[in-house]
Formats: C-alpha cells, sequence, structure tokens
C-alpha cells in the first residue's frame, strides 16, 4: 500500500477546510430594473411553473414601463422570461389605492395576490372600513377569477399568504378593529388569521395577541394540518405570554381550525421583529427578521439593527440563533432552507463592517448563505451608490436565486434607474 508524507496529507486537509470555509458568493446572472419617475418597489418573486417568473408589489408611478396606472398607489405585476427580459406587466387596482405584499402561483397555473386596498366602493364585494385585505386570484391571462376584501372597522393589512393541503389558502397580516369579518378584537393590533377556500370564501378566522400591538409578517403550513404564523407583539397579556421588553419576535402555532397551540416569545429588552419563518426538512423553523437588543435571547449584536436568524425545533424551541451585522443598521426579511441543507436570506444592510463587506454606499440589498448549524458560508452586497432593500429570496430550479428588491441606484450593480425607487429583480448563478 502506498503511503503518503504526512506534510503533504496535513497541506490537502487544510486545503479542503479552507474551500468549504471560504466559499465563494455566486455571481450576478442578469438583473433588470423596471418601473417610472416615482416609487416602484417589487415586494415578492417567485419562480413560475413555465420557468420564467413573476414579482408583485406597488407602483406610484404613471409613465416609462407603468402605462396602465389610473390611481396614485396601485398593484403592479410584472412577468419575465428565464433570461430576465419583461414578457408582460399589468397595474391591477381599478379605482383606489392596493399593493399586493404577497403572490404564489397555484397548481392550475394561476396567481393569487394577498395585500392590502383602501376601496370604498365599485367593483369588490365587502368593503370594511380603512385598508382592508385585498386578494385577488387571476389566470394566466390575467383575468380576474375573484377578487374579495376582507376586514373590519379599522386599518387591516395582509402580508402573507401560502396555499393549503385542501386546494384553499391561508393567509395572515394584522387586524384592527372588531366589526365585519373580525370577530374580536384584542387590543391595538392583533396578528389575523385567515383560512380560505379555494373560492376565496373564510372558512375560519382568528385573532391572536395581547392589549399592545401584534402584527403578524409570515405564515407557513406545518405537517399536522396547522400553521405557524411568525411576527412581532408588544403584549404581555392574553395570548402573549414571556415578553422580553419593548417589542418581541412572536411565534404562534395554531391548529387546523386556528386554536392556540403554542406561542413564543423571542428577543431582549429593545425591538425585535420576524419577517419571514419557513418549516425546515427537520420539522423545526427557520426565522429571519431584526433585533436592536444585546440581551435576553439574543446575542452577538454588532451594533444598531442587525439581521436576526433563528432556527427553532418542532415547538418553536430556539435551538440557536445568529446576529448578522455591522455597527450601523441591518436587516433580514426572507430566509428559505436551501437544497443542501443549509439557508439563503435576503434583506438590507447599511454597514460595511463586521459581516458586511463590499457595500456600494447607502444602504445595499444583501444577500447571506449560512449552512444548516447558522455558520456564514457567503454574503454578497448588491447595489449602487443609492439605496437597495432586498424584500424575498428563492433557490431556483437550477440552483441559483432569485430576489425581489427596490432600487434606486443607476450605477454598481444597477444598470439602469428609472426615477426614485424601481422593481430590481436579480438572478444570482447556482
Amino acid at each position: 500500500m502506498k503511503k503518503h508524507h504526512p506534510l503533504l496529507l496535513l497541506f490537502f486537509f487544510f486545503f479542503i477546510i479552507s474551500t468549504i470555509s471560504f466559499s465563494q458568493a455566486p455571481a450576478i446572472e442578469w438583473q433588470h430594473s423596471f418601473g417610472g419617475s416615482a416609487d416602484d418597489k417589487a415586494l415578492s418573486a417567485i419562480q413560475t411553473l413555465d420557468g420564467g417568473y413573476i414579482a408583485a408589489g406597488s407602483t406610484e408611478s404613471v409613465d416609462s414601463d407603468v402605462v396602465d396606472n389610473k390611481v396614485k398607489l396601485n398593484c403592479w405585476v410584472i412577468k419575465l422570461f428565464n433570461n430576465g427580459k419583461l414578457d408582460w406587466k399589468k397595474c391591477i387596482g381599478e379605482e383606489t389605492a392596493h399593493q399586493a405584499n404577497d403572490i404564489i402561483q397555484t397548481k392550475d397555473r394561476c396567481y393569487v395576490l394577498a395585500g392590502s386596498t383602501m376601496l370604498k366602493g365599485g367593483n369588490y364585494s365587502g368593503i370594511h372600513g380603512g385598508d382592508d385585505y385585498w386578494l385577488t386570484k387571476l389566470n394566466a391571462d390575467l383575468v380576474a377569477q375573484w377578487t374579495r376584501t376582507y376586514g373590519g372597522k379599522s386599518d387591516d393589512v395582509a402580508k402573507s399568504i401560502q396555499a393549503t393541503r385542501d386546494g384553499g389558502y391561508i393567509v395572515a397580516g394584522w387586524g384592527g378593529a372588531a366589526g365585519i369579518n373580525i370577530t374580536r378584537n384584542l387590543g391595538g393590533n392583533d396578528f389575523w388569521l385567515l383560512k380560505l377556500n379555494k373560492q376565496g370564501s373564510i372558512q375560519w378566522q382568528n385573532s391572536l395577541g395581547g392589549s399592545g400591538i401584534d402584527n403578524a409578517a409570515a405564515v407557513t403550513p406545518t405537517p399536522d394540518g396547522g400553521y405557524v404564523a411568525a411576527g412581532y407583539s408588544s403584549s404581555n397579556n392574553l395570548n402573549v405570554t414571556g415578553n422580553h421588553g419593548a417589542a418581541d419576535c412572536w411565534i404562534v402555532k395554531v391548529d387546523s381550525g386556528g386554536i392556540i397551540e403554542w406561542e413564543k416569545s423571542m428577543g431582549g429588552s429593545s425591538l425585535d421583529y420576524a419577517y419571514s419563518i419557513e418549516l425546515t426538512s427537520d420539522n423545526g423553523l427557520i426565522i429571519a427578521g431584526a433585533t436592536e437588543s444585546t440581551d435576553g435571547d439574543v446575542i452577538g449584536n454588532h451594533g444598531k439593527s442587525d439581521a436576526w436568524i433563528i432556527k427553532t425545533d418542532s415547538h418553536g424551541k430556539m435551538e440557536w440563533q445568529k446576529c448578522l451585522g455591522g455597527k450601523n443598521d441591518d436587516a433580514a426579511y426572507c430566509v428559505r432552507q436551501t437544497k443542501d441543507g443549509g439557508y439563503i436570506i435576503a434583506g438590507s444592510t447599511s454597514s460595511n463592517d463586521g459581516d458586511v463587506k463590499g457595500n456600494h454606499g447607502g444602504m445595499d440589498a444583501w444577500i447571506i448563505k449560512l449552512d444548516e448549524k447558522g455558520t456564514m458560508s457567503w454574503q454578497k452586497c448588491l447595489g449602487g451608490s443609492k439605496d437597495e432593500q432586498a424584500k424575498t429570496i428563492r433557490q431556483t430550479v437550477d440552483g441559483g436565486y432569485i430576489i425581489s428588491a427596490y432600487s434606486k441606484s443607476a450605477n454598481g450593480d444597477v444598470s439602469s434607474n428609472k426615477g426614485n425607487y424601481d422593481y430590481w429583480i436579480i438572478k444570482l448563478k447556482p
């Protein structure tokens, strides 16, 4: 048997370890800006069943790429080919303000948008008070199959939608005063969960929280037929226990009928938020948000606001947490588990120290890859000399990533700008 020199084996060992520990961030495959001279913000993007991409958010423009906006603030949807070139674009709202905060594609190749509207009359049924939850299902030809509003007597905003196993939908956001569709209010805003059938009719709804402000930002189905919602809470009574001070990241698990099974407050004495939650392959949960705390559950804050990533088991017990950032403000708005068992995160950073390298100036979109234990594999700042934010990220079928963001720059990584914020859609290579 051939023997290898010990020094050669040692060199090979350290070469492998250094290659694993210092992975390079993937390059930009393509990026495109879309919009007009006012603010246009892409808040959600997904890969579609035809291999292209669709993005939704809001527009205030009435020029350049936005040709059919008739109101001050409108939901704007753009469909892209696989190479990022524009396929089609459409303003969805008709008579008053609309905004899409999330979009999904259904198995029948339709799209469902979830967000808010201030509509007070017109073609939609169920107009209540202030902003309402607003959902619309569009077929592949962009014809609305149904459009519905839900809410009470004050502002209600839908932030997240997921398809459910029975062909319906679970929607999470915040609800205000009781009335119409909201049967109770616990004080301030509440987490408001809606379970809908495939036609958008309410099967059940529930308001969760305490006497303070409780805002849900994301929801995910669980294998037992229930749901977990994540957001923040300033309460410490009624449904909410264990608040550490100010606002905590609040996670609440409900059964298939919307009844609470468990809840967890996580954070420190300052402000802590959850913006994204996803079920992991071990039936645990991965949560992304931001923290200004330096105590309690929060360890390793770099200064001001950090991106905060939390891994829990299936009952919400924390397994690990990571503060990511530098001395300025940093936040994580979206986290997804990747094919290798790790996690991909999208957010924003104003730092250029600590964990952050390569900031282009102002606020950059910030992409972070963690392994399954929460150790950083790579990070990448995306942007130009002005401000950018990344709102969602998803791994694509080729192993790359599609990112929804908005940008004010026309330099650095950003090839053009139509004025103020533009939709900025970025595809990273595998």
